[in-house]
C-alpha cells in the first residue's frame, strides 16, 4: 500500500510540472507594465566612450528643476509651563522647543550642558525676545511635559494609519522625487543625491562640536545660488514670493545647488547621486591618478627612510610624517578654530598627548580623528 500511495504521489508531481510547463507565463499588466515600460526608456549612458570633456570642464549641458523645500511647520498649539504659568508659543518657537523636547533627556543632546547653553541662548535671543516673552530667562523653570506628551502621541498616530494613508504619503513622495530628484546632464536623465533644503532645527553636529544645540535658522531661496547651462530654462522658485539668490553656468563644477548654511558658515550642496556619471567621471579620474603611484612608490619610501636617519629636524619631521601615511594611513589634520569646529587630529596636527611611550620600540597613538571618532593604535 505504501509503495502503490509513493507511486501514485509521483505521477500526480511529474502531471503539474508537465502542466506548468504548457501554462504561458502571466503578463504583467497596468501599474507595474507601465513602470517596467518606463525604466527601459531611460537610455543607458556610456559615458566612457564619449569623447573627452575639455581640460576641467564636468559637463556639456546641464538642466534641472532646483531645489525641494521641506513643508512648513503646522503648530499643535500645545504650551510650555513656565514656573508654573502655561505659555503657547509663535510657530517657529515652538518648533524649535518641541524639538528640544524630543532629545531632552538624551545624554548628547538635551541633557548636556553645551547643547542645553546653546539650544536656549539662540530660542531666547532669535524666538522669545522678539515675540515679547523675555521673561522666560531660566531653562530650568521651564516644564516640556506637554510637548514631550504630543510628541509620543503623534509618533503613535504615525504608527497607525492606514493603508491608504501610507499610499497616499508614498505616492506623494514619489512625486516630489520625480520631479526635484533627477537632473539633465548632457541630455541624459540622471538621479540626484539629496534635494530637500532641511526645515529649521538643532544643530547636533560631530562629536564635542563647541556648536552644538545652537538654532538653524530658515534656508531661503534667497540663499541658494543654482548652477545650470546657459541654454537652460531657470527652473521657477517653488516659495510663492521668493526668488532665487543666484543663478551661475560654471561648467567646471559638479554641484547644481549651493548655500551658505548659518551655524557654522560652511557651504552646503546639493550633487548628482554616486550613481551619476558625472561622479563616476571624478571616481575615475582620482583612481586612475592613484594606480600612478605604483612607478613611485619604491623611490618615495627610500626617500623618507633617508630623511628618518637625516641629521636636520625639519628632514626628519617631514620623512616621519610621509611614514604615517604610508604606514598607518592617516589623514593629514589641520588646525582648526576650537570655538567653532570640534577639537580632531591628523598626522600633521598631533600633540604631545596623542603619544604614549610603552618601552622598547613600542608606542601607542590615541586621539580624536575625523568626524570625532577615536583612533587607537600600538
Amino acid at each position: 500500500k505504501a509503495s502503490t500511495a509513493k507511486k501514485t504521489a509521483a505521477k500526480k508531481t511529474a502531471a503539474k510540472k508537465t502542466a506548468a510547463k504548457k501554462t504561458p507565463a502571466k503578463k504583467t499588466t497596468g501599474k507595474k507594465a507601465a513602470s517596467k515600460a518606463k525604466k527601459e526608456e531611460i537610455p543607458i549612458r556610456e559615458w566612457w566612450n564619449e569623447p573627452p570633456l575639455k581640460n576641467g570642464q564636468k559637463w556639456r549641458s546641464l538642466r534641472h528643476n532646483g531645489v525641494y523645500f521641506a513643508e512648513e511647520w503646522k503648530p499643535h498649539g500645545e504650551p510650555i509651563i513656565y514656573d508654573g504659568e502655561e505659555i503657547v508659543l509663535p510657530p517657529l518657537a515652538e518648533q524649535y522647543a518641541t524639538q528640544f523636547a524630543q532629545v531632552k533627556d538624551n545624554e548628547n543632546y538635551g541633557a548636556n550642558p553645551v547643547f542645553r547653553r546653546n539650544f536656549f541662548k539662540d530660542w531666547r535671543k532669535q524666538c522669545l525676545v522678539p515675540a515679547k516673552l523675555g521673561r522666560i530667562k531660566d531653562i530650568k523653570k521651564i516644564d516640556w511635559s506637554r510637548l514631550i506628551a504630543w510628541s509620543e502621541a503623534e509618533k503613535e498616530r504615525k504608527k497607525s494609519r492606514s493603508k491608504e494613508e501610507k499610499d497616499a504619503e508614498k505616492a506623494k513622495k514619489a512625486a516630489i522625487k520625480e520631479k526635484y530628484g533627477h537632473v539633465w546632464i548632457d541630455g541624459f536623465r540622471e538621479e540626484l543625491g539629496n534635494f530637500t533644503i532641511e526645515p529649521p532645527g538643532l544643530f547636533r553636529g560631530r562629536g564635542e562640536h563647541p556648536k552644538r544645540g545652537s538654532l538653524k535658522p530658515i534656508t531661503w531661496p534667497e540663499d541658494i545660488t543654482l548652477n545650470i547651462s546657459r541654454d537652460a530654462p531657470v527652473p521657477p522658485c517653488p516659495l510663492e514670493g521668493h526668488k532665487w539668490g543666484a543663478i551661475v553656468h560654471n561648467d567646471s563644477a559638479m554641484w547644481i545647488a549651493n548655500w551658505r548654511e548659518k551655524v557654522c558658515g560652511q557651504h552646503k550642496y546639493v550633487w548628482a547621486s554616486a550613481g551619476a556619471s558625472i561622479s563616476q567621471r571624478g571616481d575615475m579620474a582620482k583612481f586612475d591618478k592613484a594606480r600612478e603611484l605604483q612607478y613611485y612608490i619604491d623611490k618615495l619610501r627610500g626617500d623618507y627612510m633617508r630623511k628618518l636617519k637625516s641629521k636636520d629636524a625639519t628632514s626628519r619631521q617631514l620623512g616621519l610624517a610621509s611614514w604615517i601615511v604610508d604606514v598607518l594611513a592617516l589623514r593629514v589634520g589641520m588646525e582648526k578654530n576650537a570655538e567653532e569646529e570640534a577639537e580632531t587630529y591628523g598626522r600633521c596636527s598631533l600633540l604631545v598627548e596623542h603619544v604614549e611611550l610603552l618601552g622598547g620600540t613600542k608606542l601607542k597613538l590615541e586621539f580624536l580623528g575625523k568626524d570625532s571618532m577615536p583612533y587607537t593604535n600600538t
